[in-house]
């Protein structure tokens, strides 16, 4: 899919800067930046379901001692 995007000046230079010093094509680096945003907000999604669903009271937390207890860890 190919998809038009504006970059202000300052993102232009910024990419132009990092195209240079890393001989990466400009395409590769922006496909790479999209994938790492694209994970980082699916990240931070997961983390607020995860919120959500401890403050709903549907997520068990565990205490760092019964965490050590339940993966065999206590000597």
């Amino acid at each position: 899919m190919n998809q038009i995007i504006t970059l202000s000046p300052e993102m232009e230079k910024r990419l132009n800067r990092l195209v240079a010093r890393t001989a990466i094509s400009r395409e590769d680096l922006l496909s790479r930046m999209i994938l790492e945003g694209l994970s980082e907000i699916e990240a931070d999604l997961a983390a607020d379901d995860i919120e959500a669903r401890i403050s709903a009271g549907t997520e068990r937390v565990y205490g760092a001692q019964e965490a050590r207890r339940r993966l065999g860890l206590d000597d």
